[in-house]
């Protein structure tokens, strides 16, 4: 599996886990759907830039915090 494929989908999940909302929360608030959201969770799916912009906006983080680092 891709390195950089992994990583986005950690940064993803822990920053849903962090905040203790749903997947379905997220989906609500960004109109990404939730089988979307699972699989870019997993690693299953590459998120589309609007995704990640969506994203970063509820998570008030930049994207390239997504993308690039290793959030903890």
């Amino acid at each position: 599996m891709n390195y950089k494929l992994e990583r986005i989908a950690r940064n993803i999940k822990l920053l849903r886990s962090k905040r203790h909302w749903k997947v379905s929360y997220v989906a609500n608030n960004t109109g990404i759907e939730e089988k979307r959201l699972r699989k870019m969770e997993e690693a299953e799916a590459i998120p589309k830039h609007t995704e990640l912009y969506e994203l970063s906006r509820l998570y008030e983080v930049a994207i390239d915090d997504i993308v690039f680092k290793e959030l903890e």
